[in-house]
């Protein structure tokens, strides 16, 4: 690199793709060795010295993934990057110093490495260069480069220190839960870390006054600050000394001394006091994967040397990055939307479902202009819907229909909450935004009247759910829907057990199907129905499956045990196909009986009817002459219809 100038540069084929790829391809091209007046044989000679070992890769690295990943050129780029990333990481990792590397063989290269690089800096024979992980620009567009300077430096290479923040990491949550190994691999890597710099805005360095606390470094606690900060304010700098901050946050020293060397009265200290231990410890710290290699772990680090164990932070929920139009957001490029224009141009609602419905919080969400304003139109329509949904319907008595409804709410409710504690928005949002407005859509259609009271509960839940979604619109529904107060100062909604039937949803997806089989099979016949009959499944067959459920532990033994019980000897062919079906469809998940099946389907013959235009007929598949009878198996009724 002209820009470095390194001087020599060592190649390394057993460990590294590129250099195996380069050496491959110059030993096997005669021509390109002609070219540079290379000796041929003394280039084929060559062989690579491998000198690190994994389980995974072996000791030739470079070469076996080369060959996995189908990488045959040096301009496979794409590919030659993907191997480099994956041998280097499990290199350092996983692997260990094999027979060549003498006295370090069988050591662990992430410790070897660093123990060669100061054996050879102390024998005078390397230097060490500092320079940055990738290219960096300054705002004004110039080049950034590494200078040597007076510093100061965290030293998180103390082992103790280590310990202590890998029991907090250890005891802690993450989201997502793979990160928890990338924090247990930064604070073994943490070593000394520049924590100053020499100008801008920030806290002065205590101990030198001529540096300024870096941003990284700086604000690892602040959030305890925030349990206070609304309630110092009549308070002057000078009062909020270290005795200030110790007995608040640290219960240490006395309230009638603390208070004296403050000025500040002993029953306001106490009240502070009590403020930091209602909020602490964190529950949550929310920010941005990319600051896992620095801020967070630092995080980590400063809570476990400042606070006792109890107050550690219980949480660390990192994100990802936003992006424009599928580009990388970037202030200094302009590419950026900013929070107020996408207020502006689109609502604050609007943006907030957006960014907590598109992706979960851990993945990169894409600010799309179109996408924004189809969440727009949709939230419109929500609004529009549930004013009309308020107002209709009668006072009656419950029906199958609204049991049902009843009880999707209730599974709604159970799988919002659930997300919404793991942090998974998107989850959350697609059960309560999405599927709510569903199971409403489908609850039109099958119930000929709307059961006032099952809706405005259905229609209270829905709000509530959505107002972390949506707090602006649900606060006015609520108002406009009859309730007093804030929405936002309601309980949340509790999923309630006796509302539940899980039967009941697999009743109503029973019907789905039947209605779409219908519809199917009227389109190939291409005729108006003038009469449907639908008949269950022969009672045998719930029979057999109930065996299946009860004495099968893998499908190969379905067959045998059908053929060999009474039914496989009485129906024979039937038996036997339906047995078959069973072992390629079999998943073991409980059905419902053949009665709960045609009361199901009986009471939506009406809706039926409707649907179709037409006489429609539900009977009991047992003792039928129907072929479609005789076909029918649990959960796909025989449909018959003349046209």
């Amino acid at each position: 690199d002209p820009d470095i100038g390194t001087g020599i540069v060592t190649s390394v084929p057993s460990d590294a793709p590129y250099d195996w790829i380069a050496l491959k391809t110059i030993q096997e091209d005669e021509k390109l060795l002609e070219t540079f007046g290379l000796d041929t044989e003394t280039v084929k000679s060559i062989k690579p010295v491998p000198i690190i070992k994994t389980e995974e890769l072996g000791d030739m690295a470079a070469e076996k993934i080369c060959k996995e990943m189908g990488i045959s050129s040096i301009k496979d780029k794409e590919k030659l990057e993907e191997a480099t990333r994956i041998v280097y990481k499990k290199g350092f990792h996983k692997g260990v110093m094999n027979e060549n590397c003498g006295k370090y063989a069988g050591m662990k290269v992430e410790k070897a490495k660093e123990l060669i690089k100061n054996e050879l800096v102390k024998q005078g024979k390397a230097d060490v260069m500092y320079e940055f992980s990738e290219p960096v620009v300054c705002r004004c567009g110039g080049k950034v480069i590494v200078a040597l300077h007076e510093s100061w430096f965290i030293d998180y290479s103390n082992k103790e220190w280590k310990e202590l923040a890998k029991k907090c990491l250890r005891e802690m949550k993450n989201i997502p839960e793979a990160t928890k190994n990338d924090f247990f691999h930064t604070i073994d890597w943490l070593n000394e870390w520049p924590c100053v710099r020499n100008y801008g805005l920030g806290t002065p360095l205590p101990q030198d006054k001529r540096f300024i606390i870096e941003p990284l470094s700086d604000s690892t606690i602040y959030m305890a600050f925030y349990t206070i900060s609304h309630k110092i304010k009549n308070y002057s700098a000078s009062q909020l000394k270290k005795e200030f901050f110790d007995y608040v946050m640290l219960g240490k020293g006395k309230e009638n001394r603390v208070s004296n060397a403050t000025g500040i009265p002993e029953k306001e200290l106490k009240e502070l006091r009590k403020e930091f231990l209602y909020w602490y410890p964190l529950d949550w710290r929310c920010s941005a994967l990319e600051l896992i290699q620095n801020h967070l772990t630092f995080m980590i680090f400063h809570h476990v040397a400042v606070f006792p164990e109890q107050h550690w932070p219980r949480g660390i929920a990192a994100w990802g990055m936003g992006l424009l139009e599928g580009g990388k957001m970037s202030s200094s490029k302009g590419n950026v939307v900013l929070a107020s224009q996408a207020v502006s141009e689109f609502g604050a609602d609007t943006a907030r479902l957006f960014l907590l419905s598109s992706v979960e919080p851990w993945q990169d969400f894409d600010w799309k202009a179109k996408e924004v304003k189809n969440y727009q139109h949709r939230l419109e329509s929500w609004f529009k819907k549930v004013l009309r949904l308020s107002s209709a319907g009668k006072k009656m008595q419950e029906r199958r229909i609204d049991k049902w409804l009843l009880s999707e709410a209730q599974e709604i409710i159970k799988n919002t909450t659930e997300a919404l504690e793991k942090l998974e928005t998107r989850k959350a949002a697609l059960e309560c935004f999405f599927r709510m407005d569903e199971i409403i859509k489908w609850y039109e259609k099958r119930a000929e009247t709307i059961n006032k009271e099952v809706m405005d509960y259905v229609l209270e839940t829905w709000i509530r759910l959505l107002t972390p979604f949506v707090p602006f619109a649900c606060e006015e529904l609520w108002e406009k829907t009859g309730h007093k107060g804030f929405v936002s100062l309601s309980s949340w909604p509790e999923f309630q057990k006796k509302f539940f039937d899980k039967n009941l949803g697999k009743a109503e997806e029973l019907i789905k199907r039947t209605q779409e089989d219908i519809k199917e099979i009227v389109k190939l016949v291409g005729k108006k129905p003038k009469n449907i009959k639908i008949y269950t499944a022969p009672l045998w067959k719930y029979e057999i499956y109930a065996d299946v459920l009860k004495n099968v532990k893998s499908n190969k033994e379905i067959i045998p045990l059908v053929m060999k019980s009474e039914h496989g000897k009485k129906y024979k062919e039937h038996a036997l196909k339906f047995a078959q079906r069973l072992a390629k469809e079999f998943e073991g998940n409980e059905i419902l009986s053949e009665e709960e099946e045609f009361e199901a389907l009986k009471d939506a013959e009406k809706f039926f009817e409707k649907t179709f235009s037409c006489e429609v007929e539900v009977l009991h598949g047992t003792g039928q002459e129907s072929e479609k009878a005789r076909n029918a198996e649990p959960g796909k009724p025989g449909i018959e219809i003349i046209a």
